[in-house]
């Protein structure tokens, strides 16, 4: 499962409102979760900081 995914979930948000907090469209976001795109660095760090997760936890699997 996606990194992205799992974090937006266990926050309980939809796509739709995780793309709100990052200030982008609910389409680039669904891109950016199903690795259609890259995800800008920029956006790791905004949500690093808004869940007060580790950028690690974002793009690496830590199981």
């Amino acid at each position: 499962m996606n990194r992205l995914k799992i974090i937006r979930e266990n926050q309980g948000l939809t796509q739709t409102e995780m793309a709100e907090l990052l200030g982008i469209s609910r389409q680039r976001y669904f891109m950016y979760e199903h690795n259609k795109r890259s995800f800008p660095i920029k956006y790791a760090f905004k949500i690093s900081k808004i869940f007060g997760v580790e950028l690690e936890e974002i793009f690496l699997d830590i199981s």
